[in-house]
């Protein structure tokens, strides 16, 4: 009967030695080995190798990469809300805000300077053609123009007390407007000169966006409105289309491809200059 015990138990330990000399690494093992690298544009990749190996000269190892991308918090040194931010290269920006606030970077937003007008108004949006030339609209029906990148700003006028939203330029003379109650204007002068565009619609004006000839204005999304005026001639016409969404932004890449995001998480996508919209959700798609 002893002898039975004394068999048993050295098989367990038998057992026990062999599978204490594997897991220290005398046979087969697997390693991970994460490793964690952040990018200078902020991204945290982490990248986990896996290596296994056995008693045999065999080896495989399989590498796994995960990216998060990171916005890093900029110090405006203002506290007012800030309702656009335009840059023209990866260093040279501007945003504006309410009670006048204009802010201009030449370091990619590591430091802003204050730029305001002096003319005290909540501004709603800005475009500049270049590192120097710029407008500025906002309420009261303000249009502010500067020469020398926000030194100085000269006031315009629009002949309009509106609320202005939306100011858009194809080249340093070319430019369009819009705003509350329907308005809409077209500049050809750099702005010495805007001219009130005639027209049937019957929403607030948001938006506006033009590549070349082509050209297109979403509603304000408070106007509950889901068209979208197009045009192929600079102006000279509009058609409505139906984009499905309440639309408070438009951009295009080109005369063919792009984008209006709006409410309820939707954003539509055109492949036709604006002619037709497919949504493509990221939180609901219904359309409302």
């Amino acid at each position: 009967m002893r002898g039975r015990i004394l068999i048993i138990i050295c098989l367990f330990l038998l057992v026990f030695i062999i599978t204490a000399f594997t897991l220290l690494g005398c046979g087969g093992r697997v390693v991970d080995e994460p490793m964690t690298t952040t990018t200078a544009a902020g991204a945290t990749t982490t990248t986990t190798t896996t290596t296994s190996t056995s008693t045999s000269t065999s080896t495989s190892t399989s590498t796994s990469t995960t990216t998060t991308l990171l916005w890093e918090s900029l110090d405006s040194g203002v506290t007012t809300d800030l309702n656009k931010v335009m840059f023209v290269s990866s260093t040279v920006g501007w945003v504006v805000g309410d009670d006048d606030t204009i802010l201009y970077t030449d370091d990619g937003g590591d430091t802003w300077q204050d730029r305001s007008s002096g003319f005290g108004l909540d501004l709603n949006n800005l475009f500049f053609v270049n590192t120097t030339t710029g407008w500025v609209v906002g309420d009261d029906g303000v249009i502010l123009k500067t020469e020398d990148a926000g030194v100085t700003w000269t006031s315009q006028e629009s002949g309009t007390d509106a609320i202005l939203k939306s100011v858009f330029f194809n080249n340093d003379t070319n430019g369009w407007i819009v705003g509350n109650d329907q308005l809409f204007w077209q500049t050809t002068d750099g702005g010495d000169n805007w001219e009130l565009q005639s027209n049937s619609w019957s929403a607030w004006l948001g938006d506006v966006f033009f590549v070349s000839d082509c050209g297109w204005i979403t509603p304000y999304d408070g106007s509950g409105s889901t068209i979208i005026y197009r045009t192929t001639d600079e102006g000279g016409t509009w058609t409505d289309v139906d984009a499905h969404c309440r639309a408070n932004n438009i951009f295009f890449a080109d005369e063919n491809n792009g984008w209006v995001v709006g409410r309820y998480g939707i954003i539509a996508h055109s492949t036709d200059g604006g002619s037709t919209w497919a949504t493509q959700g990221v939180g609901s798609n219904i359309l409302r």
